[in-house]
């Protein structure tokens, strides 16, 4: 009768575990399929639209590729992944989730989306989504956020500045906000940081952004400025009716006990179409090169009195309103008077009344070529004024320059041949700005020593060894920082040789508490070595604990028997064992488990 008991008992724990090995099997053998789903299929082009890629059945599914989506804009926003456990039966599912902005009405179609798993494909539903067309937008106080664009000028001549003005207006919080406009037939430059400001309309006060650009139309004719988008999150507050907490009476403020909505949302303004002008043909100077603005010029020396072989700083400057930016001067052939040397130009460009303003410098060194006086001539700059619809010239005043006899008696010429002497040689009378050389060892190849050599393979290596150092130290200090385990066998010895150098300091000379430390001590150092939960483990259990890690049989066995004897000194009072010799045994053994270790 007992034996037919234990053979129902075991019967019934073998039927156990083949129901849960069934489960598991018909867990892992579970449908797969893949499904799409959006969250509507009704928009404008100012919505998004969330499409959820959910595979089921697989827990590592291969990725996806969606199919061919024009007319949107893709943005991945991320994976999720979850198993369940429903009556045995385990469902696993993988979810990818897009958001798709449209930027075309009509009808669209999102295709089937695949995977392929074990030579077999799976595939998902069409969607069918309709994209309407914006209501225009009014200042009316109904819509919570607006964008409008403007420019200053609908009818510019090529080359002229126009401003162009994004003005964004919101009654409610925004957050995430980005700014997009295609201006690929036009030259940019940006006119500051975004202006805030309040502005009521028809009673209804809206926070404005004014983010303005100027543009420059390259090409006459009619020439669009696209429709610009405004990207962004709309944050509805709403006061909600729960009960108070703890803590609100430090929220008392306007948004007290509120919870946050927030709508995703595609602002688009009007297009906008310049009619682009041609630059008049007549009265075109033959020295004009597409200047379009307002500008002054003006040239200086920096002394008008030197001596011969001396030098002086020509200065043009040329500052206004407009492309400033293509700016280009040529300075007149002076070859017959002067020794020219240009500098490279400057150049500054600042926003001015909300337009472009800004200067250009070109500087010459001049060294005259004989005393006298020399007549430096007026130069001019050529460029069209779109306020007067004419081309306006601008030019300089001469400049009369004084040259002295040099006080050393010197004429400036660089070389002069000898050509009385029977041998040719070139004689020095006088010293350019730039260097001589008159030794033939200055023109010799530099050739590689191997100082210069290894100095070179030492620079090369140099960042590699610095960015390996710093690689080590950042793993080293992320270890640290994040890995518990880690840091826990890292500090073990530090720790363990501190409390052992306190308790021989202490003045604490109870045999009982004295043996209770050192056992506690090394019990310490075994689990945080082992990452193991508290000390509470026997000196045999210590020994098992060992025994599957890199320690020595022989350090093992004499860990188990000092944990035994700091057992014994601690319930049997008279048992024998100095204090500095004990201390010495677990200072030995610590050392002997770290070296392991």
């Amino acid at each position: 009768m007992g034996d037919e008991n234990i053979f129902r008992k075991y019967s019934h724990i073998v039927l156990t575990a083949c129901l849960i090995v069934s489960s598991a099997i018909s867990a892992q053998a579970e449908d797969i399929s893949i499904s799409a789903a959006v969250d509507k299929t009704e928009l404008t082009l100012e919505d998004s639209v969330t499409l959820a890629v959910t595979i089921r059945g697989v827990k590592n599914p291969p990725p996806i590729q969606l199919p061919p989506l024009p007319g949107f804009n893709v943005l991945t926003m991320g994976s999720s992944s979850s198993i369940q456990i429903i009556n045995g039966v385990m469902a696993s599912s993988v979810r990818h989730s897009y958001r798709l902005t449209p930027d075309k009405t009509g009808r669209m179609v999102i295709g089937p989306i695949s995977i392929e798993l074990d030579g077999k494909t799976y595939s998902s539903n069409p969607i069918t989504l309709n994209i309407g067309k914006v209501a225009a937008k009014k200042p009316d106080g109904e819509a919570p956020a607006f964008v409008e664009a403007v420019v200053s000028n609908a009818k510019p001549y090529v080359n002229e500045e126009v401003v162009l003005t994004i003005r964004l207006y919101r009654k409610v919080d925004a957050r995430n906000v980005s700014l997009n406009v295609d201006l690929k037939d036009f030259r940019q430059e940006e006119l500051g940081k975004t202006r805030r400001y309040n502005r009521v309309i028809n009673g209804i006060e809206y926070r404005v952004h004014d983010l303005a650009t100027a543009l420059f139309p390259l090409r006459p004719g009619k020439t669009e400025i696209p429709s610009a988008t405004v990207e962004l999150d709309l944050v509805y507050r709403e006061r909600g009716r729960t009960a108070p907490g703890p803590f609100d009476i430090f929220n008392d403020g306007p948004f007290a006990n509120s919870r946050i909505k927030m709508q995703h949302k595609i602002l688009r303004s009007r297009k906008i179409t310049l009619d682009v002008q041609p630059l008049p043909d007549k009265n075109k100077p033959a020295d004009f090169s597409n200047l379009v603005g307002q500008f002054n010029f003006s040239a200086y020396t920096s002394k008008t009195e030197l001596e011969a072989g001396d030098t002086t700083t020509l200065t043009i400057k040329i500052i206004g309103q407009g492309n400033i930016k293509d700016v280009v001067f040529n300075l007149p052939d002076l070859s017959d008077q002067f020794k020219v040397y240009p500098d490279k130009p400057e150049f500054k460009q600042w926003a001015q009344n909300n337009r472009t303003s800004g200067q250009k410098i070109y500087k010459f060194a001049l060294i005259p070529l004989a005393e006298g006086i020399k007549q430096l001539p007026a130069f001019s700059l050529s460029y069209f004024d779109p306020e007067k619809k004419d081309y306006v010239r601008v030019s300089s005043k001469p400049v009369s320059l004084t040259v002295l006899p040099s006080k050393s008696g010197e004429q400036f010429k660089v070389v002069e041949p000898e050509t009385q002497a029977k041998t040719p040689a070139v004689k020095v009378l006088g010293k350019d700005i730039f260097p001589i050389h008159t030794r033939l060892k200055d023109f010799n190849p530099v050739g590689l020593t191997a100082s210069r050599i290894a100095g070179y393979i030492a620079a090369l290596l140099a960042p590699v060894l610095i960015f390996a150092c710093m690689a080590f130290f950042a793993r080293r200090r992320e270890q640290l920082k994040n890995n518990t385990a880690f840091f826990r066998r890292r500090k073990a010895f530090k720790q363990a040789k501190r409390q052992l150098d306190a308790l021989h300091s202490s003045a604490d000379r109870d045999q009982k508490y004295f043996a209770g430390e050192l056992s506690r001590i090394l019990r310490e150092y075994i689990g945080n070595k082992l990452n193991l939960q508290g000390t509470a483990f026997t000196s045999a259990e210590v020994e098992s604990k060992l025994q599957g890690q890199v320690f020595r049989k022989e350090q093992i066995i004499a860990t188990r028997k000092l944990l035994e004897k700091y057992e014994a000194m601690q319930f049997s009072p008279n048992s024998e064992g100095s204090r500095d010799k004990l201390l010495d045994e677990s200072r030995d053994i610590l050392s002997q488990l770290e070296k392991q270790a």
